[in-house]
């Protein structure tokens, strides 16, 4: 009881230190907690993911039975339902199809179903079907001629009949409503040639199957309740449903019973996953949970160092050196007791930071951190590791007298880690880990694993490059010795001297702040870096932050440029090339230069011409021939042959609001007067011929045109060119009269010729392969015309883009008004990307558009994130910046503690006469200087391995495409030396002021020597 009150009272004296070890103690054991307290969670957050993306035929369980009239279905369906009662179920819906004939034996062959609780399921026009009754679909009502009161007849494979009245009629169920089983639902697919099953009640269908003989396919769909189930009871459900299928296998009549799911595969994969999860997260936190350990050495050093004098006191009075490591050990187990709930605690808050810096969440995964054997038996572990570390540092002073105790306090020997070279020892480790690394197997892209290596090796490498770093500012300081005693600054050559000659604990505190700074940067942006490249990966599928797939308004010129803030209209359809061919099939996109930096997505490595300037490029001036102020007619003389004479002439024109108009006239044979109406147009896009689908035409028309003049202005047409749309060829041949002779073989479509302006080659961005094989100038089928296409850069990916396919980037006004310069339908826009914060969609709808599939990037982001290697860099960051946060408290600890144990070097100093200015102004070089070059150094070293590693580690940490980029978390970064600065600056500005207010006469007279 004597030493527990000595220890009370000493813990009470020395309380700042004792809560220095005990937040140190408890950060120690809050980081390795959190390794199996993350990975407990990561599991389910793992499974929920994969639940909440798989299909529903997945993710539950159906009992299949094949039987006939003769199943007792009361007992069959009271064995299944209660034998589902075993495993965690939202419902079982009993299901029986078969197949009759309607309306006789000549009717069609239609399914016949009953599920419970269809009706609620269906938009039944009229009634649901009772007793006696069924519904049908409208398309089988419609094609029988049957109507809700009618009677229809059911004919069975034997020709038993079986009449029944028509209760409603419905149409097909939305098909992603998951009560009609998913890919299993008993109605067809959309693009499915059978017909839609009729609907009865269950009575009604036991009858109809008794009377007609009907072989049925019986189902008992069991809707498992797996959200929020733990995964330990999860992860048995697949084994209680083979078991559930045995049980009913025994039963009377069931013995052909089949239990499908696909359960046990999900369980294998995420079980896979979890594996390759464990091995990364446990070696994080042991990484920081060693760099803690050093912490909290350094903090039991200092805290040693206050009582080191009382030890050999009590030493030197007799008490025996194993009485004294007892009352140290107890006060160690005092720590550790005090710091085990805290530890857990912080271990269990970290494990929830890391949960949300892994990156996007999917809707509804859980990431239930709580605590679990592991962990609780891992933090005791902990907790009895650091009580003996900090015994361990008791050992050699419960053995020293008061004499030898006064004689080591005169002198300051170099700090262990400075006289040990430790580098020697890390440095091979690390390079050989880095050589595995480079030359080993890396994981396949979407493996999900992680090599280990990739956390190993360049942690070692930090250690080492660590040391060296320390030993070479010390080298450094001592070449500078002897320029340092020639300083003419008091604060300069006192700083110089004390880092150079006696370093003392800030050695062991720049080496700690070194290694957590190089730490830092690594997992902060191991993580930038996959959450970067998840962003990516999702960009350059999807090529914005949204992308809907929707139909223009009628207007199509007028919409690229009416288009919602933040978003952009596309063309997207399939090029065709005469002279190059492709292993995959290459795509064009139309896109808007204009819209496209703010609605578009892109990354700079993908060409090596910038962004800017690829827009720029692409930009094109408008088409046509501009239409004199007040003209409102093209007017000309049109002759053509009889053969043709069913032919009509079109202009087409475009307003100053992009309105697109087109006017047309039927010709006969002969000359004719044309003139065509231009409301309100601003320029003239073209003139073409059409013919109705049907007529007969020759295969070479010859049509004059002569005068034509736009209001009083004459239009020169010998510049124009004729059309090539489908298939259309031609020459124009200017007379000596002023007309021309246009010469043309008609086309497939119903514009069968024409003559647009001369156009200017379409500028377009082209993939790599694409310019490889053309080389300058391409003809490319493009909108229904063949098209000079002109490569004004090339890129080596584009958003939205196939991996590896080839493709064309065109403006995509240019490509319209080439397509819409022939009136006939062809390419229009069909898709539009936005940057917004919300679906488009509602955006799109009033701009005139009618919206369909909607992607965007956050649900693959989320999902990527639940990728092992995403869910371990959340715990490496995590883990990291709890370890910057105890590096601070240490350093912090360290300094403040540090400067009160040299009160005599500066009452010494206060007495020759020294100013407090010049005493404050070297304290704040030596702290500035060392803590300074540790910020750097660790800051340098920490960007150096980063670069060194990431050629090796893309597979790794991302996805294979787009590659990985190196980023760095500079917020974090910032964050955490601002943190280090203000704790440092507030813990030296504590230490000088209680140094400066202290007395010099008794300090002076309190020290010994």
């Amino acid at each position: 009881m004597a030493t527990l009150r000595f220890l009370l009272k000493r813990f009470v004296a020395q309380r700042s230190l004792g809560l220095a070890v005990v937040v140190t103690l408890a950060f120690t054991i809050g980081v390795l907690v959190a390794g199996p307290i993350y990975a407990d969670a990561a599991r389910e957050a793992i499974l929920s993911s994969s639940i909440g993306s798989e299909s529903v035929t997945v993710t539950n369980a159906r009992l299949q039975l094949f039987a006939g009239a003769d199943l007792d279905w009361n007992a069959a369906d009271d064995a299944i339902t209660g034998a589902f009662g075993s495993v965690p179920v939202d419902t079982v819906v009993p299901q029986g199809l078969g197949t009759v004939r309607l309306g006789g034996p000549d009717g069609p062959s239609v399914p016949l179903v009953f599920r419970e609780g269809a009706p609620e399921h269906l938009e039944i026009e009229g009634a649901p079907p009772g007793t006696g009754e069924i519904a049908l679909p409208s398309s089988t009502a419609a094609s029988l001629g049957l109507e809700t009161g009618d009677s229809v007849a059911l004919v069975g494979p034997n020709d038993e009949s079986l009449d029944l009245r028509v209760s409603g009629t419905f149409d097909s169920p939305d098909r992603d409503d998951p009560f009609w089983y998913g890919g299993r639902s008993p109605f067809p697919a959309p693009d499915s040639t059978d017909p839609p099953p009729a609907l009865v009640d269950r009575a009604t269908y036991l009858d109809a199957a008794g009377a007609l003989g009907l072989t049925t396919e019986f189902t008992w769909d069991a809707f498992l309740a797996l959200d929020g189930v733990a995964f330990e009871q999860a992860s048995r459900v697949p084994a209680q449903l083979a078991e559930i299928e045995e049980a009913m296998q025994a039963q009377p009549g069931l013995s052909s019973v089949r239990m499908v799911t696909g359960l046990d595969t999900l369980f294998d994969l995420v079980d896979l996953r979890v594996k390759n999860l464990r091995v990364p997260i446990l070696l994080v936190v042991f990484q920081i949970g060693a760099v803690t350990l050093a912490v909290l050495a350094g903090v039991g050093s200092l805290t040693l160092a206050r009582q080191t004098f009382e030890l050999a006191v009590l030493h030197s009075r007799g008490f025996s050196r194993g009485t004294l490591l007892a009352a140290q050990g107890a006060q160690a187990l005092l720590y550790a007791a005090v710091a085990f709930p805290l530890g857990l605690l912080l271990g269990l808050g970290l494990a929830m930071l890391a949960g949300r810096f892994n990156g996007e969440q999917l809707p509804g995964v859980e990431f239930p951190a709580r605590f679990n054997d592991g962990a609780i038996w891992l933090g005791l572990a902990v907790a009895l590791v650091g009580a003996l570390v900090l015994l361990a540092l008791s050992a050699p002073a419960v053995s020293r007298t008061v004499i030898e105790e006064r004689r080591r306090a005169s002198r300051e020997d170099r700090p262990l880690l400075a006289r040990v070279p430790v580098e020697l020892i890390v440095l091979p480790l690390g390079i050989f880990a880095f050589i595995q690394l480079r030359g080993g197997t890396k994981p396949e892209a979407g493996e999900g694993a992680i090599e280990p290596l990739v956390l190993a090796a360049p942690t070692l490498l930090l250690f080492a490059a660590s040391f060296i770093a320390l030993r070479m500012l010390s080298f450094v300081l001592h070449r500078l010795d002897r320029r340092i005693g020639r300083a003419r600054r008091l604060p300069t050559y006192l700083a110089g001297r004390r880092l150079g000659r006696s370093p003392g604990t800030g050695f062991a505190a720049a080496l700690l702040l070194l290694l957590s700074m190089g730490l830092l940067v690594l997992a902060t942006s191991y993580r930038a870096i996959v959450l970067q490249n998840h962003s990516d990966a999702a960009h350059v599928q999807v090529g914005a932050d949204w992308s809907v797939s929707a139909s223009p308004p009628d207007q199509v010129l007028a919409a690229v440029g009416s288009m919602p803030p933040e978003t952009m209209a596309l063309v997207r359809t399939d090029p065709s090339f005469s002279s190059a061919s492709f292993s995959l099939p290459p795509t064009a996109l139309g896109i808007d230069p204009a819209r496209f930096e703010e609605a578009g997505w892109w990354r700079d490595d993908f060409s090596s011409t910038s962004l800017d300037d690829i827009l720029e490029r692409l930009d094109t001036e408008p088409l046509g021939v501009e239409v004199p102020e007040g003209a409102t007619e093209l007017m000309m003389t049109v002759e053509v042959p009889r053969a043709a004479e069913e032919l009509s002439v079109q202009t087409t024109s475009v307003s100053a609001d992009d309105r697109l108009t087109t006017s047309s006239q039927a010709l006969v044979a002969g000359s004719q007067d044309v003139a065509l109406e231009l409301p309100d147009a601003e320029r003239l896009l073209s003139i073409t011929f059409r013919a109705d689908t049907g007529t007969d035409l020759p295969d070479e028309i010859v049509v004059v045109i002569d005068a034509p003049q736009v209001g009083d202005q004459a239009l020169d047409l010998a510049t124009w060119q004729p059309t090539t749309w489908r298939g259309s060829t031609g020459t124009l041949e200017p007379d000596p009269g002023g007309s021309v002779r246009y010469i043309f073989r008609p086309g497939a479509g119903n514009v069968v010729g024409g003559l647009l302006p001369a156009a200017p080659a379409l500028p377009a961005l082209v993939s790599d392969n694409v310019a490889a094989q053309s080389g300058g100038m391409v003809e490319v089928g493009l909108a229904g015309q063949r098209l000079q296409v002109e490569p004004v850069a090339v890129a080596s990916h584009f958003p939205g883009i196939v991996p590896n396919a080839p493709f064309v980037i065109v403006p995509v006004r240019g490509l319209l008004e080439r397509q819409f310069s022939i009136p006939e339908a062809g390419v229009t826009l069909n898709e539009a990307w936005a940057n917004t914060p919300e679906d488009p969609s509602p955006l799109l709808t009033e701009a005139g558009w009618e919206p369909g599939i909607v992607t965007a990037t956050a649900p693959i982001e989320g999902l990527l994130a639940q990728l092992p290697q995403s869910l371990a860099v959340g715990m490496n960051f995590a883990a990291a910046v709890a370890g910057v946060g105890l590096v601070i408290i240490g350093v912090a600890a360290g300094l403040y503690f540090t400067m009160r144990r040299r009160d005599y070097e500066f009452a010494a100093l206060r007495a020759m006469g020294t100013g407090g200015r010049q005493i404050r102004t070297t304290l704040v070089l030596e702290q500035a200087a060392l803590l300074g070059f540790a910020l750097l150094a660790g800051l340098a070293i920490g960007y150096w391995l980063l670069r060194l590693v990431m050629p090796y580690v893309g597979t790794s940490l991302g996805v294979s495409y787009p590659a990985p980029v190196l980023v760095l978390d500079w917020p974090a970064i910032g964050a955490a030396v601002v943190a280090i600065v203000v704790a440092s600056a507030i813990a030296l500005g504590t230490a000088m002021r209680t140094l400066m207010r202290s007395s010099v006469t008794g300090v002076l007279r309190g020290e010994a020597e």
